[in-house]
């Protein structure tokens, strides 16, 4: 029998963010309705042996999948789903994939979350607050991108060196204060056009309507694709700041801007140009 809640996390070597994610999940009213699934890329004999540590602890919550590969973050995501839930006419309420260095301190999110009713919402983001900055990292994009934007990722993707350049006059304007590095943030509920990739909310609905986790990327896809499958199929997308996470971010990818990240992204950005965009 399905559980109202399934909770995906991908594990990347290090254990743990995923006990403290856990832990935190387990302090909740109502965990006893959560389902936790683990991917577990790149297992190794540390890795397993710890998180069974954890599943002992709760053998009734907790699935893990231990893979030899690294499918990065939203493909083993959306291979932890296909595992646990192949009917997609036989989902849970919920299902929220989040990225292993989340933390919920907010004790009736559960009550909260399921309070909203899933016919309405396909895909809920959250106030996902940053623990580096304070600020709250949704909506991560309210509108579609504009032409402009268009026009700043195609200079981007030319090459690394200009992407950083671009990145350092970036930093160097909000450091001179010219220009505000986070946008204004609403204290209502809206519709927006994507939400941030690293806690995102799924009703039943948006899969029994066809929806799914385009995994054709290692990283940087997520938000828009998921924003352009919500489209595709009808559902909106929501903007809910009065369920709030909290996330110790990049704590698996690193902050430093490195070649392989830059063009991940850039073939991440392409591969969305061309599947999403051209149509």
């Amino acid at each position: 029998m399905n559980k109202k809640f399934t909770f995906i996390t991908v594990n990347y070597k290090n254990t743990y963010y995923t006990h403290q994610l856990v832990d935190s999940l387990t302090k909740l009213e109502g965990f006893s309705e959560c389902q936790v699934v683990i991917v577990d890329n790149e297992s190794s004999d540390k890795t397993k042996t710890e998180l069974e540590k954890l599943k002992m602890k709760y053998p009734n919550n907790i699935s893990i999948f231990y893979v030899s590969d690294n499918l990065y973050y939203w493909r083993g995501a959306s291979f932890g789903i296909n595992k646990v839930h192949s009917d997609k006419n036989n989902m849970p309420d919920w299902v929220i994939v989040c990225n292993n260095d989340i933390l919920i301190e907010q004790k009736d999110f559960l009550k909260k979350l399921n309070s909203f009713g899933n016919k309405k919402y396909g895909v809920i983001a959250p106030a996902i607050i940053s623990s580096k900055t304070g600020k709250d990292q949704n909506p991560f994009r309210i509108n579609p991108l504009s032409r402009k934007e268009q026009l700043k990722w195609a200079l981007f993707c030319t090459n690394y060196y200009i992407a950083k350049l671009m990145l350092f006059c970036k930093d160097l304007l909000v450091l001179l204060k010219l220009k505000s590095n986070h946008k204004k943030n609403s204290f209502f509920e809206q519709k927006i056009y994507a939400p941030h990739g690293s806690f995102v909310i799924f009703s039943k609905v948006f899969f029994e309507r066809g929806g799914y986790l385009d995994s054709n990327f290692d990283l940087y896809g997520e938000e828009n694709t998921t924003a352009e499958i919500a489209k595709r199929i009808g559902l909106p997308v929501y903007y809910c700041p009065f369920l709030k996470v909290l996330h110790c971010e990049h704590s698996s990818t690193g902050m430093k801007f490195t070649k392989q990240k830059y063009y991940k992204g850039k073939t991440s950005y392409r591969y969305f140009c061309r599947e999403y965009l051209s149509r």
